[in-house]
């Protein structure tokens, strides 16, 4: 999993020094593997106590495993810089692949199973247009998929919402704007929600139940290349959509 990803996971656990420690290590990745627990502790004017505690709160045991896995992580990205263009959107696909956490595609399968009503919404065309078709092929299951199509639709419908039904929001940046509103009402009234969105810190994802990373897209940073590429967010959606056959078919069957 990657950084952004664990700080999405464990954000609600997260102190204002927290958050602030971790978006100077986020905007500095690069150079983080070279650097102590005291020169970050300069940077952020904070203790080095105060960054234990942040990393701590993500899961490692302690600074040096934590600058271990930045190194890790950059390594990774080295190669990927030397890609061509094929090679990049096969990494893209493999990247995805390996965010795509088994239990956590189960857990989401249990909701859509056992939910009264299954609500999708997509912040832009593109991702509309992929909730149109995963609403075709759930009907093949006994699903039903309520499309909201507007945000207007979601705010609307959010307020009749229950923790008996779920809502599926795929976003490709997970930082919407207008979104957070919703997102309150949703989470007051205790409504789950399953995030399709990037796998870097963003509110969306911080807020979900679950969510399902895509590998954030690296060809946007191609100077000729002007549009969103949604085949990760494809994938997940599909590979979720076949998980749920196989999960329904199984209980189904018991």
């Amino acid at each position: 999993m990657k950084l952004e990803s664990l700080i999405n996971e464990h954000y609600h656990n997260l102190s204002e020094v927290d958050r602030h420690v971790l978006q100077y290590i986020v905007a500095n990745q690069r150079d983080i593997d070279s650097h102590t627990i005291s020169d970050i502790a300069e940077e952020c004017n904070t203790s080095t106590t105060s960054i234990y505690r942040a990393v701590k709160k993500l899961g490692f045991s302690g600074y040096s495993e934590f600058r271990f896995f930045i190194k890790n992580q950059n390594s990774q990205t080295e190669v990927v810089s030397d890609m061509n263009l094929k090679d990049e959107m096969s990494n893209n696909i493999k990247q995805t692949m390996k965010l795509l956490e088994d239990e956590k595609v189960e857990a989401v399968c249990s909701l859509l199973y056992n939910s009264k009503q299954i609500y999708a919404y997509g912040t832009g065309w593109k991702q509309s247009a992929i909730i149109k078709s995963m609403s075709n092929d759930l009907n093949y299951y006994g699903k039903h998929l309520l499309h909201l199509r507007t945000m207007t639709d979601l705010e609307n419908m959010s307020h009749v919402m229950t923790p008996d039904d779920v809502v599926i929001i795929i976003s490709l940046s997970g930082n919407t704007e207008g979104l957070n509103k919703t997102l309150n009402i949703l989470n007051l009234r205790e409504v789950p929600i399953v995030a399709i969105a990037p796998s870097n810190v963003n509110v969306l994802s911080s807020r979900a139940t679950y969510t399902l990373y895509h590998n954030p897209n690296i060809l946007g940073d191609v100077s000729y290349i002007k549009h969103w590429s949604t085949f990760e967010v494809n994938l997940i959606i599909d590979y979720l959509v076949n998980s749920y056959a196989k999960y329904s078919y199984t209980k189904n069957n018991i």
